[in-house]
């Protein structure tokens, strides 16, 4: 039904999206930080920033590790909703996070996770030869190694972005902050 040439559009338009979703957060969080810096608040600056520069890490990830395992992990659609998550979770997080240090704390903890996840993913080519931080590491005890910590930090960030959200929802729902930017 599908032939070759129909499969690498299915391709292109999967990593075209995803990098797209990845901009629309760049941008988002940078706004975030504008206002933030605008306003005068070095805090809520921070954590305009820190999103951002966790997704602006992971693009290079993207393009300095893509090997089989990244192509494979599109087809799952896992980045997808990873980053989507990520994303949405710290962007609806953002409005009450100035008077709530448990969102703060889960905030760090998730922007860490998630770069975490993306830079120690090892990657490799059709030859069995296997990379990671980058392409710059290449060592096979340290690439064992570095599947564990990759899973980890996939495990925390997931479990901070949904605390995240909780967390989010239910001050939204108890009016604690009734600051909305």
């Amino acid at each position: 039904m599908f032939g070759k040439n129909s499969w690498l559009g299915v391709q292109l338009i999967l990593i075209t999206v995803f990098f797209l979703l990845c901009v629309i957060g760049l941008i988002k969080s940078a706004k975030n930080a504008v206002k933030a810096r605008k306003d005068g608040n070095k805090e809520l600056f921070k954590y305009g920033i820190i999103p951002a520069a966790s997704l602006f890490i992971m693009l290079l990830t993207w393009v300095f590790n893509f090997g089989i395992i990244h192509f494979a992990m599109l087809i799952t659609l896992v980045p997808f909703i990873h980053t989507a998550a990520f994303l949405f979770g710290n962007i609806f997080v953002y409005n009450y996070l100035e008077d709530n240090t448990f969102l703060k704390i889960l905030c760090l903890i998730s922007s860490v996770a998630y770069i975490v996840f993306y830079t120690f993913i090892p990657d490799g080519t059709g030859s069995g030869y296997m990379y990671v931080c980058f392409g710059l590491i290449k060592n096979y005890s340290f690439i064992k190694c570095s599947q564990y910590i990759s899973g980890a930090g996939f495990a925390v960030s997931a479990l901070c972005i949904i605390t995240q959200f909780v967390t989010a929802i239910k001050l939204k729902k108890g009016g604690k902050n009734e600051k909305h930017r």
